[in-house]
């Protein structure tokens, strides 16, 4: 079974729907990445005005872009869904999202569900870069 993630602050969920996303018309879509602390990473739902992702030098990093940003959202729990990608109908969007997104039209029934109480140790070990807010 080839794999694919989605973070979520909600766990417990039987079922993820499809729900309309700004980034592609208000098309209703169930994201998913093929990397699974993007997955966790994504699940603590910081907006790019808090926490930025971004790849530098073949590096996966979070810029905090207010102070504390690091501190209030990294340590909240989160889930991590595993789905299996070859009975998704999953998509790559590349002319509207980022290269590690993809997309499905259809519910996705997970085949796995991971709660992490605290996500900053996994990914401070993980090698993701932090890169600490800086006043200009």
């Amino acid at each position: 079974m080839n794999k694919v993630y989605h973070g979520s602050p909600r766990a417990g969920l039987a079922v993820l729907e499809p729900r309309p996303s700004n980034l592609l018309w208000d098309c209703p879509v169930v994201f998913a990445t093929p990397i699974w602390i993007i997955a966790l990473i994504m699940g603590l739902q910081a907006q790019d005005d808090t926490i930025q992702v971004g790849v530098t030098n073949h590096k996966l990093t979070l810029q905090e872009m207010q102070p504390n940003a690091f501190q209030e959202f990294l340590h909240r729990p989160t889930t991590v869904y595993t789905f299996d990608y070859d009975e998704g109908d999953f998509r790559f969007y590349y002319d509207a999202l980022w290269t590690l997104e993809m997309v499905s039209p259809l519910p996705q029934r997970p085949v796995r569900e991971q709660l992490i109480e605290d996500p900053y140790p996994i990914i401070k070990k993980s090698g993701v870069e932090l890169i600490g807010y800086k006043e200009e």
